[in-house]
């Protein structure tokens, strides 16, 4: 009885001790979390993606519980070619979210949100990007104490009306995990359903995500991300499609974020 209790004990740390000592993520790679930025601070990120993409954006807690944000991305920012808008009707990226419950000993938190801003390259020709943006999402954490670090579990379901109107108009759902090595070194994967694709064979992989965060100094986090491991963008597109990228299956991409606060 009592080692079952000092297992359940070590297995289920305490959120307020986890936001104490790391700054929350916000994401992992591309799906959010239930996390947010500290009231009166922001984060400025870059990520560069194939194709000499650069994503930039800056998000600001506005109070514990709201966080909104706007980016931008453009291609061929690094190459020969012309840089060319990569964008949603050339607008930025949107981003909203608000958390309704608080992670609890037993409840994982419950946040609310909406995210315009897709990744990867933006086709016009099929209205959409080559990862779509989440639109409306739904998203749980909640974290753990295993072996002497914090391991957050998190999962959602999101809506996006407005892009790839030939696709299916069906929610998704996704899940995800962070695990910290030590105070500095992050470890995360994510994985959606992708049921809201219009896959050109019978079966779609999903779409599977890694990488890793360095916390390089308390305001500056390095990443190094992997994409699309399973390659369902070779089932989602049109064959030849993709060659704007240079990408028919798995990706790289580099991250480096920014935080401060007011």
């Amino acid at each position: 009885m009592w080692t079952k209790k000092w297992i359940r004990l070590f297995l289920l740390g305490v959120s307020a001790l986890f936001s104490e000592e790391f700054l929350q993520n916000q994401s992992l790679i591309d799906y959010p979390t239930a996390g947010l930025l500290p009231a009166a601070s922001y984060e400025i990120s870059i990520t560069a993606f194939p194709a000499g993409g650069l994503l930039s954006g800056i998000k600001v807690g506005i109070t514990e519980r709201f966080l909104i944000g706007l980016s931008y991305s453009s291609l061929n920012v690094v190459g020969e070619s012309s840089i060319t808008k990569n964008h949603y009707a050339s607008s930025p990226g949107i981003q909203v979210k608000y958390r309704l419950l608080e992670e609890t000993y037993r409840y994982p938190a419950l946040a609310l949100g909406i995210d315009s801003q897709g990744r990867g390259g933006y086709f016009r020709q099929l209205s959409r990007y080559q990862f779509k943006a989440k639109g409306f999402y739904l998203t749980l954490s909640k974290n753990y104490l295993l072996l002497g670090s914090p391991l957050g579990l998190h999962g959602g379901g999101n809506y996006n009306p407005w892009e790839d109107v030939k696709a299916k108009r069906t929610p998704t759902f996704f899940c995800g995990l962070d695990k910290s090595l030590n105070d500095e070194i992050f470890l995360m994967a994510e994985y959606d359903l992708a049921w809201d694709e219009e896959p050109q064979s019978r079966f779609s992989n999903g779409y599977l995500n890694a990488g890793i965060h360095w916390i390089f100094t308390p305001n500056l986090i390095l990443g190094f991300h992997f994409k699309d491991i399973l390659k369902n963008n070779s089932l989602n597109f049109p064959e030849g499609s993709l060659s704007q990228l240079g990408n028919r299956g798995m990706s790289r991409e580099i991250l480096v974020a920014y935080f401060e606060r007011f």
